[in-house]
């Protein structure tokens, strides 16, 4: 019995010394959060781009925007909408609701499609380009929506919504504050 008593509480504490927890602490989170959105550009980059998931549903395929931050000739932003699902969408429009007014935008090219490496999802991505006006409200807005409308339906999000920020609101703001620098 005092045999079996020793192996188990041997088995036990050595148990307690191999778990490691996996977890995240929260200041190693927060300083991580806080690296992916904070972008200083250097004179020499070509291109910078912010891009962050919107609120996402389970039951439905999750939007990613990405803000090109660099101004086309015409002084429009180009917007890269892309969808993660299991089949392709054919992106025709995507239109913005900022604080209940609606902005709709055509896409400009033929929607371009994917497999995503290691998994049975494809990656459809088609893009917009918005004026700096639009840019600006964006910024200032309390509210945002996003509606994906596609060969399947319109695929509607939150952005923006009662004080809680997407990933993609809040690496917007970051790129944002970073252009009004310039």
């Amino acid at each position: 019995m005092k045999v079996q008593f020793i192996s188990i509480l041997t088995a036990l504490s050595l148990s307690g010394c191999i778990v490691v927890s996996n977890k995240p602490n929260a200041s190693s989170a927060k300083a991580y959060a806080s690296n992916v959105i904070d972008f200083k550009p250097s004179e020499n980059a070509k291109r910078i781009e912010t891009r962050g998931q919107v609120i996402c549903e389970p039951s439905k395929p999750c939007t990613e925007l990405t803000f090109d931050w660099k101004q086309q000739s015409n002084n429009l932003f180009r917007v890269h909408t892309n969808l993660f699902d299991r089949k392709s969408f054919d992106i025709k429009q995507v239109i913005f609701t900022l604080d209940g007014q609606t902005y709709p935008y055509t896409t400009l090219t033929q929607t371009n499609t994917r497999s995503v490496n290691n998994s049975d999802l494809i990656n459809s991505t088609n893009y917009i380009d918005v004026p700096m006006n639009f840019v600006v409200m964006f910024d200032q807005s309390k509210s945002i929506d996003i509606a994906v409308v596609t060969d399947q339906g319109a695929i509607t999000h939150s952005i923006l919504k009662d004080g809680h920020a997407s990933f993609a609101y809040q690496t917007f703001k970051s790129g944002y504050q970073q252009f009004k620098q310039k």
